[in-house]
């Protein structure tokens, strides 16, 4: 796993545009490696244009839909997240393919959130020049770069209200969450628990469903009780106190007969650090006996079980089952949930916390990735991108 976690530094394109690309590690560095990605990335060229075609002509209309509309935009803030660290795929793939997933993944963008300035838009797009805006880039296109060029139906306008750096904190983890409520439970159930709720996926978890109306339980680590209290949670409970159990502590609040309806899991991962915690087979005591348990991370066996689902098919698991696949995000048309998040901005119902803030250098944005690696951030790590 240590070869895996590589450097990440900023590289002078030929333009003068400075961008941050994920660094081929040692052990690749050979002269067979340009051609192994040019050709990966030409097999996924034809990929998606089979899949294309193949779509619109056997399961659609005949017709492919037209071109979304991109745009350009100036980065003022990026944010980064756990993926960000794991090479976009370092969860989602067995240990033998991971050479083949670097070669493709090597030299790309890294990161996905991020708020800036429109420079261009496509005449069908509905953003104008100068307009600020914020969003989720694709994958590996990066939005740790001076610009970035996106699709139109993956920005919001910013508000006024926000600063760039608030706006860079919310996107992907923002949309992940309410994506993952519309896809588990079109109205939010009461009482609801969060696990890593001082977390940058987690804290917006808090928000998102107080401003639904439920009661929300956050679980944290004890040194971050007091930030997630200030979430506004009915109460927090920390998994490391040597005294009690954290299921002591939620039987605690719930006087052994409130039960939990929904779980947001934003910790459970691969890693062995998060399964040594196991809350899906702790929490089977304390939960309603349709409670849906939702997590974000996973094994590969799991992330495959996931991308079926995303594709639309059914998954034969339940919730709690050991192979019950996490929640993976949808990409296209997120504006939907960037307005909504915005929305909940300005009404005072969500505030992103932006944690520990780094320059956009080489050294500054290897601290970033190790703070991220850390475990220890508390709420959004941020890029400065342009400070002025």
């Amino acid at each position: 796993m240590r070869r895996f976690r590589r450097a990440v530094f900023a590289k002078r394109a030929p333009a003068g545009v400075v961008v941050a690309t994920v660094a081929p590690s040692r052990r690749f560095r050979t002269s067979d490696a340009p051609r192994a990605r040019s050709l990966a990335r030409e097999i996924g060229r034809f990929a998606r244009r089979a899949w294309t075609r193949f779509w619109a002509n056997v399961w659609g209309d005949g017709e492919v839909d037209p071109p979304r509309p991109r745009v350009l935009v100036k980065v003022r803030a990026c944010s980064l997240n756990p993926v960000d660290a794991k090479y976009l795929y370092g969860d989602k793939c067995p240990r033998m393919f991971r050479p083949f997933v670097r070669g493709v993944v090597d030299g790309r963008g890294v990161g996905f959130d991020f708020s800036g300035v429109v420079v261009e838009a496509d005449a069908n797009a509905e953003f104008r020049r100068g307009q600020a805006v914020f969003g989720v880039a694709p994958p590996l296109e990066g939005a740790c770069a001076e610009y970035v060029e996106c699709y139109a139906d993956m920005i919001a306008e910013k508000s006024v209200n926000m600063t760039h750096a608030e706006a860079a904190a919310i996107g992907l983890c923002g949309a992940t969450i309410c994506q993952a409520l519309d896809a588990f439970c079109k109205v939010v159930p009461s009482p609801v628990l969060v696990i890593g709720a001082s977390g940058g996926l987690g804290h917006l978890a808090v928000q998102i469903c107080k401003c639904e109306g439920a009661e929300v339980v956050g679980v944290s680590s004890a040194r971050n009780l007091e930030f997630v209290r200030s979430l506004g949670v009915d109460a927090a409970a920390p998994y490391d106190d040597p005294d009690s159990t954290l299921e002591e502590h939620l039987a605690e609040w719930g006087h052994g007969h409130k039960k939990f309806k929904l779980i947001l899991d934003t910790v459970t991962s691969n890693a062995a650090v998060d399964a040594q915690y196991d809350y899906c087979s702790r929490l089977r005591e304390i939960v309603d006996d349709d409670c849906r348990y939702v997590k974000f991370g996973g094994t590969p066996t799991q992330w495959a079980f996931a991308h079926i689902r995303r594709i639309g098919l059914t998954v034969p698991f339940s919730d709690f089952h050991k192979r019950a696949p996490p929640f993976w995000i949808y990409f296209r048309g997120l504006e939907r949930q960037l307005r909504y998040l915005r929305d909940m901005y300005d009404a005072g119902d969500l505030k992103p916390r932006v944690g520990n803030r780094f320059p956009f250098t080489n050294d500054g944005v290897r601290d970033a990735f190790a703070l991220l690696r850390s475990r220890r951030a508390v709420g959004k790590v941020i890029i400065d991108i342009d400070e002025n």
